[in-house]
């Protein structure tokens, strides 16, 4: 019962609940809870939760991670890179503000990490994402296409219960979505009101027209996959009280927590019903310790095992289309020669990437491994061949500040006289094209910081053509530039470089 769960829910300074019940079979929804109680004209009862336009917080990476399996950009063991990124001024960070280094994809979404969900979605492009949302009838987050970036996928947007709960309907559906239909509600889990006519309220949301015909938003493998992963009991996001739903029918689910702590999510399947759940203050009031894990998740949890009665044991089947292959731990991909850890991993044929594994990469050098060479400076004799491991230039940056030891590609042969163009250095404290305001009456400056590939240790730094200093990959360099246009060039001890335009303002005071 939604109203007796937040009676102790209310010393918390947590007022309101909403819950949404849907039935996978026939798309009906059999129980409509959009307040806990209607007549609590303190903490606006009579407010909709399932129609309020609120930040979905993680809600909506299931999804992502699906889209991201059907392109062929990760598979379950995939190996991501969670550690600190600057993607065209937007930095983002972790619900813990920690960072986890190199992961696998299932570990990513299990754990709820963001910076790896952010560069899926800069994979995926946000136009597309936002497309199939608006399938599958986000027409809130549609409305805000103009203004939404990378963030949306961390909440930045705006969604209602009943659009996520249908958007999770999908997985136990083999990744088709189906318009919910409203019919007179069957309660299952006891009215949570004095009103019942108001269940009613979603026959006039335009949303809520059925569609003719399903529509595929992912594929069948790729929604078996995510409902796999969203399964296992090894996660951050269960209630610190577990051990009082040890009797919990066998569920999917995820939890989502908003910026400010203003709302608490919690949605969930089995074969037979998906169920959303939202808590929260409707006067957009946040809470310190609000989250979807113990907010949200229990009364998920005791709406599922009230259900129980009316669902059957049984569980997803593998689909045919989805098959076992044996992967390299080190990346997810297919195995090189030099590979040694194989593991299994499922994969989609014909979908799933097939690229062969590179974590190692062979390096030539002398004997002391002091000196690396290319073909370019290779000598007649003494060049021995070792394999390093292939790091992005971000992940040596996270590795070099945490002071993990790993081992590093030998500085390359100072005599070689080739101009590599792989491997470009990365300019991440400076944004392309930002204009940056600095106070004219004091000295202020910028810094210039950047990442480079493994083989490099020295970078050298201009401004508008003009030699500034040299330094250490990982040391950054401070100027104080001029008002204007500055074009700022960071060139590597290998010859590569990359250059940063920005726009220096001087803000004086106004007499």
């Amino acid at each position: 019962n939604v109203k007796q769960y937040m009676i102790p829910m209310k010393n918390k300074n947590v007022h309101n609940a909403a819950a949404l019940v849907i039935d996978n079979d026939t798309h009906e929804v059999i129980a409509y809870i959009g307040s806990d109680d209607f007549n609590d004209l303190n903490f606006n009862g009579q407010v909709d939760g399932v129609q309020a336009i609120r930040s979905p917080g993680s809600t909506l990476k299931p999804f992502l991670y699906g889209l991201a399996m059907d392109k062929g950009l990760i598979t379950p063991k995939t190996i991501l890179a969670d550690v600190p990124i600057l993607i065209t001024g937007y930095q983002p960070s972790n619900y813990d503000d920690k960072f986890h280094g190199l992961i696998t994809a299932e570990y990513a979404l299990a754990n709820s990490l963001n910076i790896p969900a952010v560069k899926l979605l800069k994979d995926i492009g946000i136009n597309e994402f936002i497309g199939k949302l608006d399938s599958a009838g986000f027409k809130s987050i549609v409305r805000q296409k103009k203004k939404l970036g990378l963030s949306l996928i961390l909440g930045g947007c705006g969604a209602t219960l009943e659009q996520l709960t249908s958007l999770f309907s999908i997985f136990p559906n083999y990744g088709q979505y189906t318009a919910i239909k409203f019919n007179e509600p069957i309660d299952l889990i006891n009215q949570a009101t004095s009103k019942p006519e108001w269940n009613l309220l979603p026959y006039l949301n335009d949303a809520a027209v059925p569609k003719e015909k399903p529509v595929s938003l992912i594929s069948d493998p790729a929604a078996f996959m995510v409902t796999q992963i969203l399964t296992t009991l090894t996660r951050p996001d269960l209630p610190n009280n577990f051990e009082s739903s040890t009797n919990l029918v066998k569920i999917a689910w995820k939890t989502g927590t908003s910026y400010g702590r203003k709302d608490a999510w919690s949605i969930g399947y089995n074969k037979k019903y998906t169920i959303g759940v939202w808590v929260g203050n409707f006067n957009g009031m946040g809470v310190p310790d609000l989250n979807g894990a113990d907010f949200a998740t229990p009364l998920l949890f005791q709406l599922f095992n009230s259900l129980a009665s009316n669902s059957s044991n049984e569980w997803f089947q593998t689909p045919s289309t989805l098959q076992l292959r044996s992967i390299c731990s080190e990346s997810g991909n297919i195995p090189n020669t030099f590979c040694t850890n194989i593991i299994s991993d499922n994969y989609i044929p014909q979908t799933s990437s097939n690229e062969l594994c590179s974590h190692l990469k062979p390096i030539y050098s002398n004997r002391k491994a002091s000196l690396s060479y290319c073909t370019s400076c290779m000598p007649d004799t003494g060049a021995v061949q070792n394999y390093y491991p292939n790091y992005a230039a971000s992940v040596i940056a996270y590795f070099e500040s945490i002071k993990l030891n790993f081992k590093k590609i030998p500085n390359h042969n100072t005599a070689c006289e080739r101009i590599f163009t792989e491997n470009d250095p990365v300019i991440i404290s400076l944004n392309e094209g930002i204009i940056y305001y600095l106070d004219a009456t004091e000295s202020q400056q910028l810094k210039l910081l950047c990442q480079a590939a493994n083989d490099v240790k020295t970078v050298f730094w201009f401004a508008n053509g003009i030699f500034i200093k040299s330094s250490l990959v990982k040391n950054p360099v401070f100027i104080t530039p001029n008002e204007g246009l500055l074009k700022i060039t960071c060139v590597d001890d290998r010859g590569r470089k990359v250059n940063c335009e920005i726009e220096v303002k001087k803000m004086r005071e106004e007499n």
